[in-house]
């Protein structure tokens, strides 16, 4: 299966997906002080960005699309928000096992 294919299986269900995404969101809003140039809006649409890029680690044939996203996207995408604040260098990208370092105090 090429990426294409894999991207209109995994966005197949384009309300569950974006779903996820707003739900994992709203987590991070209650959780995490956004910067003051940082929307909720902003936040749904890293979200979904991320879920594109993350259509080419899914295995389709170990489960839906969602199912593989649930699974990883809540801190990942708090990680997003720390990259705008303060104190916050990335390391890598959001793949598993990749983590992000605090820097100063």
């Amino acid at each position: 299966m090429d990426r294409a294919e894999k991207m209109r299986e995994a966005f197949g269900e384009f309300e569950r997906v974006y779903g996820l995404v707003a739900q994992a969101a709203a987590r991070v809003v209650r959780t995490v002080e956004l910067p003051g140039w940082m929307e909720f809006e902003d936040v749904v649409q890293e979200g979904l960005r991320m879920a594109c890029e993350a259509v080419g680690r899914w295995d389709p044939g170990r489960g839906r699309f969602t199912t593989y996203l649930y699974s990883r996207f809540g801190l990942y995408l708090r990680k997003v928000v720390w990259r705008g604040l303060p104190g916050w260098v990335e390391v890598v990208g959001w793949e598993e096992g990749e983590e992000g370092e605090e820097v100063g105090g």
